[in-house]
């Protein structure tokens, strides 16, 4: 149960201080924060909870995380992937943490409407988020494990403004 008086500020700020584990009584007080949120749907949060994934080791500690994210609504949870997704690609790149993310934990399958609301969504954000999201997406390998990856990809590249363009060399 959550505290009724939560601080916020307090809790992300004590999160994100302790993301990289580096003891066991760290790890534990890092699950038991990220447990205490579980369920919250709020974007802030969501936010605060991507930015644990480093590409450093976690000896498991982050399906903690994949775990309270998979209890978000689909719109707080891609608002937030989306505006961490540069930093991720930079990141979180040896341990694929951001290709990883870009498939809601919360829903499975994606239907259409919850493609659509992803679309509006991704529609929203800056050209180099659009572009770099539908390069994490369009990869074989992703769309082989994502049946929803295709419509969504086919929608973005006949409907953003931005396209995807040659020489573009974020998130490759």
């Amino acid at each position: 149960m959550r505290d009724p008086i939560f601080d916020l500020t307090k809790w992300r700020e004590r999160v994100l201080e302790i993301r990289d584990q580096k003891t066991q009584a760290e790890s534990l007080e890092f699950c038991r924060l990220v447990e205490s949120v579980e369920g919250m749907d709020n974007v802030e949060v969501a936010r605060t909870l991507f930015k644990t994934f480093t590409d450093k080791p976690d000896y498991g500690v982050k399906e903690t995380v994949l775990r309270v994210l998979a209890t978000f609504d689909l719109k707080s949870y891609y608002q937030a992937y989306l505006e961490e997704l540069p930093r991720l690609a930079l990141e979180t790149r040896k341990q694929g943490w951001f290709e990883l993310l870009a498939t809601y934990p919360g829903k499975e399958p994606m239907g259409q409407e919850d493609c659509d609301v992803l679309i509006s969504i991704v529609k929203g954000m800056p050209g180099e988020i659009q572009r770099k999201f539908l390069r994490v997406i369009s990869r074989e390998g992703f769309l082989l494990h994502n049946d929803w990856a295709d419509y969504v990809v086919t929608r973005l590249k006949t409907e953003m403004p931005y396209g995807e363009r040659e020489g573009d060399s974020d998130a490759k």
